[in-house]
């Protein structure tokens, strides 16, 4: 689910952004006519409705991920650096192609 395009928000959006861009959309899509997309755009909402979780979703902590994903980034970052505690950087040369793109 990617609640910021569902609500066609920006990903540094505030509060009363979300808020306005959820009340726009249900209004456009009500629950008596449109019930999938409602439930589509009530999830969103509350995926992000507050700062709080704005940051936990952008961390890739969101709970609603676990559905789509096996780990989240921060956990697999975390195995990767337990299982392999000393890595071995990349190339100089792959840093500035990644710097390029």
């Amino acid at each position: 689910m990617l609640p910021f395009k569902i609500l066609d928000l920006p990903l540094n959006t505030d509060d009363e952004a979300v808020r306005a861009a959820y009340r726009r959309l249900i209004l456009e899509f009500p629950p008596e006519s449109h019930p999938d997309q409602f439930k589509q755009i009530r999830n969103a909402f509350e995926s992000i409705e507050t700062e709080g979780k704005r940051i936990t979703h952008a961390m890739g902590l969101d709970p609603t991920l676990k559905q789509e994903y096996t780990e989240s980034p921060l956990e697999t970052a975390l195995s990767y650096l337990q299982n392999d505690p000393q890595p071995t950087p990349p190339p100089e040369s792959d840093f500035y192609q990644f710097l390029k793109a």
